[in-house]
């Protein structure tokens, strides 16, 4: 019986759909899409000037070869995507420094990123709180296993 069903299925036939007529629809304009979501700025696009490519990058980025980007003309730059899970204070602040500057917010911690590892003061810093913050979120995460599991299991 399942061969007859699956036999129907192959001879049906599909509805057909007009094509639709996409010249009333707006062009899409590059420049105004919101970089902070897709984690991408494509700074080849015409829409956005070489001047633009500048402000993004801070002089001292531009100017020394130590921080990884030697110019502006090296864009062809290999990324990952990841996940980041931030406190929500923080991604907020954080979220409005980047439009407040336009950049993203991938660009913003890689640059910090590369200065701390400039810098050996800033990178210890930097790790100690991040150890702090770390075994914050491992006890709140903690506390909320064993919560579930008391509601689960009971007392």
């Amino acid at each position: 019986m399942t061969n007859d069903a699956l036999e129907r299925l192959k001879r049906r036939q599909r509805p057909s759909v007009p094509e639709r007529d996409i010249s009333l629809a707006a062009p899409r304009n590059e420049a105004s899409l919101d970089t902070s979501t897709s984690g991408y700025l494509d700074l080849k696009s015409p829409d956005i000037s070489e001047s633009r490519t500048l402000e993004v990058k801070s002089p001292d980025i531009l100017e020394s070869g130590n921080l990884g980007v030697k110019s502006s003309e090296s864009l062809d730059i290999k990324t990952k995507q990841t996940t980041m899970r931030l406190d929500a204070g923080v991604s907020d602040r954080l979220q409005s420094l980047c439009q407040r500057h336009g950049i993203s917010r991938e660009v913003l911690i890689e640059a910090m990123f590369l200065h701390c590892e400039q810098e050996d003061s800033v990178l210890e810093t930097v790790l100690s709180t991040a150890q702090e913050r770390n075994e914050q979120r491992l006890s709140a995460a903690n506390r909320k296993r064993a919560q579930t599991m008391i509601e689960k299991f009971g007392s």
